[in-house]
C-alpha cells in the first residue's frame, strides 16, 4: 500500500492575459508521503502561491493547468 497523500507530476500553469501568456510554473513534480511536510520556496513572483492554489482548485478562470 502506498503512503503517498499528494502526487504532483509534470504540472505547468499558464495565465492567459490580454498581452500574452504568462508561465507561472513549468513542469513541477513531487510526491508528498504520509507524515511528511513540504515547503515551496522561491523568489517573489516565482509561482509558489499559484502552485498552492492549483491544489485546491482556487485559480482564476484565466489560468490553465496542464500535466
Amino acid at each position: 500500500m502506498s503512503d503517498v497523500v499528494l502526487s504532483v507530476q509534470d504540472v505547468s500553469i499558464v495565465y492567459h492575459a490580454d498581452r500574452g501568456d504568462v508561465k507561472a510554473s513549468n513542469h513541477i513534480s513531487f510526491d508528498l508521503h504520509k507524515g511528511e511536510a513540504i515547503a515551496l520556496i522561491g523568489e517573489s513572483g516565482s509561482g509558489k502561491t499559484t502552485v498552492s492554489l492549483s491544489f485546491v482548485d482556487m485559480l482564476p478562470k484565466v489560468a490553465e493547468i496542464t500535466g
